[in-house]
């Protein structure tokens, strides 16, 4: 054979294993035997560092690709419901109906809609995402991520308090998975184009890159390796310029420029970070505790789905600040133009509307009323600071910012990911200091009171899903 046509059959043989693409190179050469004696050292270490240039540039465009296609899924995902909304609400009052009624007649037509959903699919989420990445044997089917997207869309549609951020990562992950599946490639790469997927559709919704890389090593992969680090840097980047491009530099919610006024603010930054590790730790236990509820009175799934879609519907009716992900609500606290009383129901109000509607079934996030429950507790802690201490406190604001870095930091157990994302739509790294502490403080006390993040609590029921995955 001579050394054009080996070229050619390595470049048509893709049978590389986790261990990694040369090593499985290397079992090729040998198993053919007299061409290994044929070949030159030089010839073989050519071949190699050509092959593997090959296989990085072909890689690096199925990394652009895929943050693309998730960029269009995380900006169909944000923009959409809202439309619909508005343009069906406004056709309802044209007819001379009360909003309250249509906002009714949506959420009843949802819930409809979504009971049908349910008999094909289950509502998925960033957890699952971190499923398929950990068992070879589980992956994302087409009809789980048209559906889930479908249905996510549905329940934003509805203007019921659920995220948006974990379908749209579930989105972005999804696409990756069916490409790595059609491409036949190894558990190490399909594993990586996940988290391509995973940090594009984040990068895109917070125009965040670097935030999207952080976030998938963190909470996706549980671990750095060069080899495929860079990939998902491509797609986490063009991702963000997809968005850009199409939707402008904004973010999900706008980030005001804020100061801090000097080291005396620290006292209050760990106090704030524990008040976010507390709060954590009750998230999590109420979001999954209201599936106990619902089976101590016998409730099965559609009766404990009509209860949510009214509690949900009333609580919507009048606090509109927790419709579409709670964001509208969360620039509200930032800019400090919520009172004390406002922030704290819509703190309770959101926490329980929330763990309702994802105990019951309904399709929706996880992610995002994290944001919002953070902010919440942060503006409110604000506000209070300013009353007592306005010299030390002066912007109320600055809090409810820090209160969603210490709610991600403990609730998904991401305190770099908090850190990063944040420093990154505020473009202030004065920041950096506070963001710190009150990250790392919430992630220390949480860690403390429950292992678990927000995503893993309900995996690490299942014996399997505890094996697999680095809880």
């Amino acid at each position: 054979m001579s050394f054009k046509s080996f070229v050619v059959h390595i470049q048509e043989t893709d049978n590389a294993d986790a261990e990694g693409w040369v090593k499985g190179r290397l079992k090729i050469i040998r198993r053919m035997g007299n061409c290994e004696e044929q070949m030159s050292s030089y010839q073989k270490r050519y071949l190699l560092r050509k092959l593997k240039r090959t296989q990085f540039v072909w890689l690096s465009c199925l990394a652009v690709m895929i943050g693309v296609l998730a960029s269009l899924g995380a900006g169909a995902i944000r923009f959409l419901p809202r439309f619909l909304n508005e343009y069906v609400l406004g056709m309802i009052s044209k007819l001379g109906i009360a909003t309250y009624i249509g906002s009714l007649s949506l959420a009843l037509f949802g819930l409809f809609v979504t009971a049908l959903l349910l008999w094909w699919a289950k509502p998925k989420g960033i957890a699952d995402v971190m499923i398929a990445g950990y068992i070879k044997e589980i992956s994302m089917g087409k009809k789980d991520v048209v559906l889930n997207t479908v249905g996510s869309i549905l329940s934003l549609f509805m203007g019921l308090p659920v995220g948006s951020v974990g379908p749209s990562v579930y989105f972005g992950a999804g696409v990756a998975n069916q490409v790595a599946m059609r491409l036949r490639k190894s558990p190490m790469k399909t594993r990586t184009l996940l988290a391509c997927g995973a940090a594009g559709s984040l990068a895109a919704l917070f125009n965040a890159p670097i935030g999207g890389m952080i976030f998938a090593i963190e909470i996706l992969l549980h671990r750095y390796s060069t080899q495929y680090f860079s990939l998902i840097i491509i797609s986490s980047f063009s991702a963000s310029l997809m968005s850009q491009w199409m939707f402008g530099r904004s973010s999900i919610f706008m980030v005001p420029e804020y100061t801090w006024s000097s080291v005396a603010e620290i006292p209050f930054f760990l106090l704030l970070g524990l008040l976010c590790g507390g709060y954590a730790f009750i998230h999590i236990k109420t979001l999954y505790g209201f599936e106990a509820i619902w089976k101590k009175f016998h409730l099965s799934k559609y009766p404990a789905m009509l209860i949510s879609i009214f509690v949900a519907w009333g609580a919507a009716v009048y606090f509109p600040y927790i419709r579409f992900s709670g964001f509208e609500g969360i620039e509200k606290a930032l800019l400090g133009q919520l009172s004390l009383a406002s922030l704290l129901m819509l703190l309770v109000i959101f926490l329980l509307a929330h763990s309702m509607l994802i105990s019951s079934g309904f399709f929706g996030g996880i992610f995002g009323p994290v944001l919002f429950g953070g902010a919440m507790l942060g503006g409110a802690y604000g506000v209070i600071l300013h009353l007592f201490v306005p010299g030390l406190a002066p912007f109320p604001g600055l809090y409810a910012l820090l209160g969603i870095a210490g709610a991600v930091a403990s609730t998904c157990r991401a305190p770099l990911t908090a850190i990063v994302l944040l420093l990154e739509m505020t473009t202030d790294y004065s920041l950096v200091l506070p963001l710190m502490i009150t990250s790392v403080v919430a992630f220390t006390l949480h860690n403390s009171l429950e292992e678990q993040s927000v995503f893993t609590a309900k995996l690490f029921q299942s014996r399997r899903y505890r094996r697999s995955i680095p809880l």
